[in-house]
């Protein structure tokens, strides 16, 4: 039998728009969610920013619910 070859799609990152294979479920190449990823790091750390508050106010209602 003959194997049937899947034919693979491009997909577009939606920071830098590179077309790539491999493209994350939230639509980022590897070196854009690299990036993010050094972001986020560095705003917890120090405990400024935009990802830093949303992640304290996650973090709170999860204790919130656990406590319940």
């Amino acid at each position: 039998m003959k194997e049937i070859s899947k034919k693979k799609f491009r997909r577009q990152c939606i920071i830098c728009h590179k077309k790539s294979y491999y493209i994350s479920e939230h639509g980022l190449c590897g070196n854009c969610m690299k990036e993010k990823i050094l972001l986020a790091r560095s705003q917890i750390k120090s405990k400024e920013g935009e990802i830093y508050e949303k992640w304290k106010t996650n973090l709170s209602e999860s204790l919130e619910r656990f406590a319940r």
